[in-house]
């Protein structure tokens, strides 16, 4: 008989024996500090590859498609932005395994949370947690032209 599947909800870092459901609603690629390579994906719980393994997950991990998940780390999600408010960050290891199952029908896709003006002009978001806005980009203020090694910053208003 096979294990049950564990819920993100209840990930701990005092465990690392999971299996956990998934459906990959968006990835991206991020270029560490020490400027390699990894893939970043999830919107309930932010999920990250080694950089030494990005040439086998880049053509393994496919949009829209559901994963169950076995054996990954947990670690507290300190990242300086985040997708998800989960506490937590699922990091893979050389142990994972990530499966595509595709008789797993009811894991939902992604849905919006989305946020207002009101609450943005009000304060009441975190500012390093990603937010859906429905809105209309009404002008750029302020471009910050970037120093080296540093980002470029925009100010803009909604309406």
């Amino acid at each position: 008989m096979s294990r049950e599947f564990d819920f993100i909800k209840d990930l701990t870092k005092d465990r690392e024996i999971w299996k956990i459901v998934v459906r990959v609603v968006d990835t991206w690629t991020v270029i560490g500090t020490n400027g390699f390579p990894h893939i970043e994906m999830g919107d309930r719980v932010q999920a990250i590859t080694h950089h030494k393994e990005f040439e086998h997950w880049k053509e393994f991990v496919v949009y829209n498609n559901v994963y169950v998940l076995h054996n990954c780390h947990v670690y507290d999600n300190d990242a300086g932005f985040k997708t998800c408010k989960s506490p937590f960050k699922v990091v893979f290891s050389f142990g994972t395994k990530f499966m595509k199952d595709d008789s797993l029908t009811n894991i939902p896709p992604h849905h919006f949370r989305f946020k207002s003006f009101k609450e943005v002009h009000d304060g009441k978001f975190k500012i390093n947690i990603l937010y859906e806005i429905i809105g209309v980009l009404h002008e750029v203020v302020k471009t910050q032209i970037a120093a080296s090694g540093k980002k470029t910053l925009h100010k803009f208003n909604l309406g």
